[in-house]
């Protein structure tokens, strides 16, 4: 009866055992370096699929500090191309659109900026034909009178995480010229370690009257927290251009211009 009941309690002790080891084991967290996220994230994607099952193993291995360290890095590296030379000479070449353009840049690390702008009437019902739009420089372009509203999107995303934030300029075209309204701004993260907010957008001028020589602007500030560090700060800049005036036919010729900065 002893021997039965030490062969039961040692067989007890060792699952128990086992079982505390291996939930101990997946609990782990394993990756502790943006440079080992990355060379997770990049084995991963080798096979040109980085699946949702994929992204979940990988975030319960990493901590939230080095999500949110990632994010940042391309943050940085995503501004310092929008402000590139490469890039605005290729801005400068692109012709003008009508509403709406995408534009996607490699960050490296398998990850990517896009860009996604939008300049339409207030309550347009439908979208119309996609076509090249400067995302830095400008779209020159005839609007009929009306309220209008011009979008600039950064979206930052690396796989694991993705950042947006957004500003609206909202504006007026009329017989008088340009004038703006408000604006709004938006700003999310998927990254559990980042806070992503921004300030309320300023408007520094609020008319145009003068074609070829005046415009109106906005800009809003925002602001990324990753962790224990920062919070680093990122401006979005708009500005609507009064290019020239057809009375006659109530339209007015603008061109809209944007950029973002680290602060």
């Amino acid at each position: 009866m002893k021997k039965k009941l030490l062969t039961t309690t040692l067989a007890l002790s060792l699952f128990a055992s086992v079982g505390t080891a291996a939930f101990a084991e997946s609990g782990n967290t394993t990756i502790s370096t943006v440079e080992q996220l990355k060379s997770a994230v990049a084995e991963d994607a080798s096979d040109g699929y980085f699946s949702e099952a994929e992204k979940t193993a990988l975030l319960e291995q990493t901590t939230d500090e080095v999500v949110s360290a990632l994010v940042s890095e391309k943050l940085d590296a995503a501004a310092d191309l929008l402000n590139g030379q490469e890039i605005t000479a290729e801005m400068q070449k692109l012709p003008g659109g009508t509403e709406k353009a995408v534009y996607t840049y490699d960050l490296g690390d398998n990850c990517e900026l896009v860009v996604e702008l939008l300049d339409r009437a207030e309550l347009a019902g439908m979208e119309s034909g996609i076509m090249p739009m400067a995302t830095s420089g400008s779209s020159d372009v005839w609007k009929d009178y009306g309220n209008r509203y011009f979008t600039a999107k950064a979206s930052v995303k690396c796989n694991v995480a993705t950042v947006n934030f957004s500003l609206e300029n909202h504006y007026i075209l009329s017989a008088n010229g340009i004038d703006m309204n408000y604006g709004n701004a938006y700003a999310t993260t998927s990254s559990g370690g980042t806070l992503m907010s921004h300030e309320n957008p300023v408007i520094t001028d609020s008319t145009a009257r003068t074609p070829g020589a005046s415009d109106v602007n906005m800009y809003c500030i925002f602001s990324c927290k990753s962790g224990s560090v920062g919070p680093d700060k990122y401006k979005i800049n708009t500005t609507v251009k009064y290019l020239s005036h057809d009375k006659t036919g109530k339209r007015i010729k603008v061109g809209q211009v944007w950029n973002l900065v680290k602060m």
